[in-house]
């Protein structure tokens, strides 16, 4: 009998060990809960839907796996600023390496940077180049083609993506020398170069002739044709 007791005691406190190394305590980054009792789960955004700072005009959209994208607002379209990594512990969020305070109060993440808290509401949000209404069609062109612009000392062009991004060629072997993102609004043609600022142009389309004019007033015309 008292074999058997031990027997039990045992069992039991075998299982009381593998019940806290396997129930207790959860090394799943996504799934973390911060102080507030707030999953980081939460933070994560759902199809068609990011935290949006209405007054910094800047959004962020968290997935599953650590990573996350930025948009700017211009001129009426969100654009991107690429993408980065984030990770939660307890209410710390780090960005790209760079720890903030935060917490989510129903449908607002309350992020702190250097002092200040700055709201950002989930709310539906679009960036550019996802739906047909948000760029003018006409701008992209077949596989084959690219906008093009000779002068005496190089060739130039604009090939831009129905997806929204753009490459932008200059050489006479029309190599690559930017390239990034693009919308229409209007008259309007919004161009932003990876880790460049935004910059917005009045443009026309006539025939196979594109006219892109800066702020300034300066004026090129490219020609739709095959690549160089």
């Amino acid at each position: 009998m008292k074999k058997t007791l031990t027997i039990i005691a045992m069992i039991i406190i075998l299982g009381t060990m593998l019940f806290v190394l396997t129930g207790c305590g959860n090394s799943d980054n996504n799934s973390e809960t911060n102080n507030n009792g707030n999953s980081s789960n939460n933070i994560v955004s759902a199809s068609g839907e990011a935290w949006v700072n209405n007054s910094t005009n800047i959004a962020y959209i968290f997935q599953d796996g650590g990573t996350y994208k930025s948009y700017t607002l211009n001129n009426g379209a969100w654009i991107s600023n690429g993408d980065g990594t984030y990770k939660i512990a307890g209410t710390s969020l780090t960005l790209d390496g760079t720890a903030y305070p935060y917490s989510i109060e129903g449908n607002n993440l309350i992020l702190t940077i250097s002092g200040s808290k700055y709201t950002y509401a989930k709310q539906p949000f679009t960036p550019i180049g996802t739906t047909a209404e948000e760029s003018d069609k006409n701008l992209v062109l077949s596989s084959s083609q690219a906008w093009v612009e000779k002068d005496d000392v190089a060739t130039t062009g604009y090939i831009f993506n129905s997806d929204g991004t753009y490459t932008y060629h200059w050489g006479d072997e029309f190599p690559v020398s930017s390239q990034g993102t693009w919308s229409t609004s209007g008259s309007t043609l919004t161009i932003k170069a990876n880790d460049v600022d935004a910059q917005s142009y009045t443009y026309k389309i006539s025939g196979d002739k594109l006219t892109i004019t800066n702020a300034f007033g300066d004026s090129h015309t490219y020609t739709k044709q095959v690549k160089p």
